[in-house]
This record gives C-alpha cells, structure tokens and sequence, in this order.
C-alpha cells in the first residue's frame, strides 16, 4: 500500500464498512472518501487525516506513512 488513499480504502474494506459509512463516521461527504481513497486529492488535512484515523482505530503514521504499528489503543483502555 503506497498512498495514504490505497491505505485508507484498505484498513476501511478489512473492517467492512462502505464509503459512506465512514464518511459519516468523520462528518463529510461520501464523494469525499472517494477523492481521498482515488487519489483526487493527495493530501488530506491533518484534520481530516485523524478523524479517518480514529473512526477505522488505526494511527495517523500508518494512514501518512505506512508505519507497522497500524493501531491505535482507545484512551480508556490504556488506563
């Protein structure tokens, strides 16, 4: 998975949700997802990059950069 977009689209179909799932999860557009995940626009906002990150439970270094450690542990659950 080279692109933040090929990344996103990934993790999302792994979790079986559809583009319009996590769009609304995040607050925006289903043809936005489509953009993001096609590579219609390269770079997301930082904004928008942690919300994907939070509603698919996988960290913004692995949507940005691919890094291994993919997920993320909830805050509630580090305690």
């Amino acid at each position: 998975m080279g692109t933040i977009g090929e990344r996103i689209r990934a993790t999302r179909v792994k979790q079986g949700l559809t583009g319009a799932e996590l769009a609304r999860r995040i607050g925006v557009l289903p043809k936005d997802i489509w953009r993001y995940e096609s590579g219609r626009v390269k770079s997301p906002s930082a904004d928008v990059v942690g919300r994907i990150g939070e509603a698919l439970g996988v960290s913004t270094d692995f949507l940005i950069h691919g890094s291994s450690d993919s997920t993320v542990t909830p805050p509630d659950a580090a305690e």
